[in-house]
């Protein structure tokens, strides 16, 4: 998660967070108002995983974790993983 906020400019999601949840939960993920919603969702799927509350980032872990697990599945992803190989082809020249 800390990577993708600190070198991507763009994510087809609102925030990270819900780049996650839809890999995690596709057409089940109820769409929220703002990032914070995706931000709280995670954290308390994290929470109740976990069976405590647990730290940010422990949190942003536990999205990292289910982010690997989907890898294949995600549309969002997918564009993810164009638009950096399409920057790594470009500054390859």
């Amino acid at each position: 998660m800390k990577w993708i906020i600190k070198y991507l400019n763009y994510i087809p999601t609102t925030c990270p967070e819900e780049l996650v949840l839809k890999a995690e939960l596709g057409d089940n993920l109820e769409k929220g108002n703002n990032s914070q919603y995706y931000k709280d969702k995670l954290y308390n799927m994290a929470c109740a995983h976990i069976g405590k509350k647990v730290p940010n980032e422990q949190a942003d872990d536990y999205g990292e974790f289910l982010l690997a697990g989907k890898r294949q599945n995600s549309k969002e992803l997918e564009e993810l993983k164009i638009i950096l190989e399409n920057f790594s082809h470009e500054v390859r020249q």
